[in-house]
């Protein structure tokens, strides 16, 4: 009968393979498992930048409409400014005014951000792109919300009611020929100072917001080019 000291010295190296292949399937286990968590989070990466990408496209249609609205809007507000130069009648002075003290709305399209932001933001490895997305949203776009519906001087209804209220017996829109009495004829009531100065005003705030506009669209489309950087690496 053999001890079992020489039994272990006889099987010891067996007793090593086994552990040796044991250790290597542990790793190799684990390896793959941190490959496939590695390829998953790409892929969500890849998809959730190509959201954001689709929805900053969308935003660049919205951001370039209000950016001609209120530059247009300028234009109108100057020929209020030479309604008699340009010989402009009633009807056309109501519509101008109508037009020229409209409200915008911005509404960003944030599907893909929210996502981003329940997935986790490091999500996005890139920390420059992550920066800019970020930055973008939490700041620029949300700044223009705030400008187009709750920053006062952007708001240029209230003036429009008011020159309504105060110089017109009647203007109406909702035919299809407008329907307009204006209570001064000729055009020295445009000089009075509580109309010239809310022309003025307008066109002043107007200026300043076509410029945050042209801002934000410069800065969407730099990271909609940082987005297709990273998809083509």
């Amino acid at each position: 009968m053999k001890r079992i000291g020489t039994t272990l010295k006889e099987k010891w190296p067996e007793y090593i393979l086994e552990i040796l292949v044991i250790t290597i399937g542990i790793l190799g286990a684990f390896a793959l498992n941190s490959w496939n968590e590695e390829s998953n989070r790409e892929e969500a990466e890849l998809k959730i930048l190509k959201e954001i990408k689709s929805n900053l496209e969308l935003d660049l249609i919205d951001l370039n409409g209000n950016r001609k609205g209120h530059f247009e809007n300028l234009k109108v507000l100057d020929s209020l400014k030479r309604a008699q130069e340009l010989q402009l009648t009633n009807e056309q002075v109501a519509i101008n005014f109508y037009s020229a003290f409209r409200d915008y709305i911005y509404t960003p399209q944030r599907s893909a951000i929210e996502t981003l932001r329940a997935k986790g933001v490091d999500l996005i490895s890139d920390d420059s792109l992550r920066i800019d997305i970020l930055r973008l949203y939490d700041f620029y776009t949300a700044s223009l919300v705030k400008i187009e519906e709750g920053y006062q001087p952007s708001l240029f209804t209230d003036d429009f009611i008011y020159i309504q209220n105060k110089y017109y017996l009647r203007m109406d829109f909702t035919s299809d020929s407008p329907q307009v009495q204006p209570i001064f004829s000729g055009y020295e009531w445009l000089k009075n100072q509580d109309v010239s100065i809310r022309i003025d005003r307008t066109m002043m705030q107007r200026r300043w917001i076509v410029k945050q506009y042209h801002q934000c669209i410069q800065l969407v489309q730099e990271t909609i080019n940082h987005i297709d950087e990273k998809l083509t690496d």
